[in-house]
């Protein structure tokens, strides 16, 4: 199989490599910036830490912590996908306080002074989605609604077009109230 993949891979939570594979053994290795941090083990603590970092710091951490195949956990009911706080907050720092897909101010800011968006993965955990920075909108609850309601073709691939802007686009468009 001559097809391209990334493997992420953090070494004590402080070195992360980049291995480039075709078929069977690595061909390139690569050391990424090093970012010196202890990850916590529960979600809640996790999600106070993403919150609390600083934004390049938290993109490289969550472009690490994406993966193709996200954890499952038993609820009551059934099991749920767990998603990475890192990945998600990466969405709505990202997002800048605007839903990525109407471009409106989130509907409220949060106790924490925060904008109230939610995280939206464009192709379904369900469906094989994966749980990444590439694969995450940050959305207003009701545009949510409606991706999960319609997920109309059209709102999917403005949401992924909008992904492929870099963040310095979006926080340019976002300033001056463009509408993209």
């Amino acid at each position: 199989d001559k097809e391209k993949s990334t493997l992420n891979h953090v070494v004590s939570y402080r070195v992360a490599t980049k291995v480039k594979i075709i078929g069977a053994p690595a061909y390139d290795i690569e050391l990424l910036d090093q970012v010196e941090l202890d990850i916590p083990d529960t979600l809640e603590e996790q999600e106070k830490q993403a919150i609390e970092l600083d934004y390049e710091t938290l993109k490289k951490i969550a472009q690490r912590r994406s993966t193709l195949h996200p954890k499952k956990r038993d609820v009551p009911g059934g099991k749920q996908y767990v998603r990475d706080p890192f990945v998600s907050e990466e969405a709505k720092r990202r997002a800048n306080g605007r839903c990525q897909l109407c471009n409106k101010p989130a509907p409220f800011i949060k106790k924490d002074g925060t904008p109230y968006l939610e995280t939206h993965h464009i192709d379904w955990l369900v469906n094989g989605g994966a749980d990444s920075v590439e694969n995450t909108a940050a959305l207003c609850p009701n545009c949510h609604r409606r991706m999960h309601s319609l997920n109309n073709e059209k709102d999917i691939e403005k949401l992924r077009e909008r992904n492929t802007k870099s963040h310095s686009d979006i926080m340019s468009d976002n300033i001056v109230g463009k509408q993209i």
